[in-house]
């Protein structure tokens, strides 16, 4: 198992918040891929050099503080239970759990965990090509039909999905239907909120029929936390957090807003 993943190198030592135009205050450090899991932990890819891709960093809240975790990276999840699922750079999946890694005996480009702990992954292809999109029985991953770049899973098990030509579906009915176009990536929140990311690197939220833009800024990942606060990495790598005043929300997230902060 090692030898598939090698100790990261430095990172950051210690996060501290720092207010920003637009309500992203950023987060000390560099990254290159980022996930929260449905019990809000958060991890993130670096992005350094390493064997497998970059390093694999875990946020500490008592101590405020990111912790290194052994091994290295390219794609990253969490399930319900805070436990990351790992793609690297070779197509391998692992899941961190017990202090150790498992390794999956599949290739992979991307992994999305549901709160429900549904994992989903698109199989491994050549770069920024579609790949078969499959999901876990349990026992193995299984394919179904469609192709895509990156996945997103919500908190039932439904994916949200990303193809090479900057489309994005998601699955209904077992058919995959078209939800937006310009789209490069998606986070869904445990609470069930998702969000997208445009060529362009602005941030994008579903109302249920459709997008609102949230913010124009140079995002290129993003991740959404239990409460349905987006996390970015912008496109000088760093990571940001949404701050809300809720006034700074389109009109039709505003209540939802209010919501999460406990206002209503």
């Amino acid at each position: 198992m090692k030898k598939h993943f090698i100790l990261g190198l430095l990172f950051v030592a210690s996060l501290s918040v720092h207010a920003q135009p637009k309500f992203w205050p950023k987060v000390p450090g560099k990254a290159t891929d980022i996930a929260v899991g449905p019990e809000g932990s958060v991890w993130v890819i670096g992005n350094d050099s390493q064997k497998g891709g970059s390093s694999i960093y875990k946020f500490e809240p008592a101590t405020r503080t990111w912790s290194r975790v052994a091994g290295s990276g390219y794609r990253i999840s969490v399930d319900s239970e805070g436990n990351a699922w790992v793609v690297n750079v070779d197509g391998n999946l692992y899941r961190f759990g017990g202090g150790k890694w498992e390794r999956f005996s599949c290739k992979a480009q991307d992994v999305s965990v549901g709160a429900d702990d549904s994992v989903w992954i698109i199989e491994a292809s050549k770069p920024a090509t579609n790949g078969k999109i499959s999901r876990w029985n349990r026992q193995a991953f299984e394919p179904i039909d469609g192709a895509a770049t990156n996945i997103a899973v919500a908190k039932d098990g439904t994916p949200w999905v990303v193809t090479m030509d900057s489309n994005a579906y998601r699955r209904v009915q077992d058919k995959w239907v078209k939800v937006g176009s310009g789209i490069t990536d998606l986070g869904v929140g445990g609470d069930g909120s998702v969000y997208a990311v445009t060529a362009a690197g602005h941030v994008l939220a579903w109302n249920g029929k459709g997008w609102d833009k949230v913010d124009e800024s140079s995002a290129i990942r993003v991740a959404v936390d239990p409460k349905g606060n987006p996390w970015i990495i912008d496109s000088p790598l760093t990571v940001n957090r949404r701050l809300r005043p809720c006034k700074a929300w389109a009109k039709s997230l505003r209540r939802t807003c209010r919501l999460a902060e406990g206002i209503l």
